[in-house]
């Protein structure tokens, strides 16, 4: 029987993490490894909206609602994500 990994502590330490950075000022901010965009790729840039959500009824196993509950809040997304880059692996597979 294999231990089931635990996330105590983590909630914590990301809280704490994140209240530091938006304690800090913008001035403050390392911004050197991100390169600047000129106008060259704004003028290229294209508003992509995502496509809308279809509402379903599907059964899942427990245990698989209950994986993808415990990471939190967008569960329903989360598993939307893994459906969709299985879609996409097999489809560039079947062509």
């Amino acid at each position: 029987m294999s231990a089931k990994p635990t996330r105590s502590g983590a909630k914590p330490k990301r809280d704490e993490e994140l209240a530091r950075l938006k304690a800090k000022l913008d001035r403050e901010i390392d911004y050197s490894d991100i390169p600047e965009l000129g106008p060259d790729f704004f003028r290229a840039a294209k508003m992509l909206m995502p496509e809308a959500a279809q509402p379903v009824t599907m059964r899942l196993d427990r245990s698989v609602i209950e994986f993808f509950k415990k990471q939190g809040p967008g569960y329903q997304s989360r598993i939307n994500a893994v459906l969709r880059a299985y879609v996409e692996t097999v489809g560039k597979a079947e062509k």
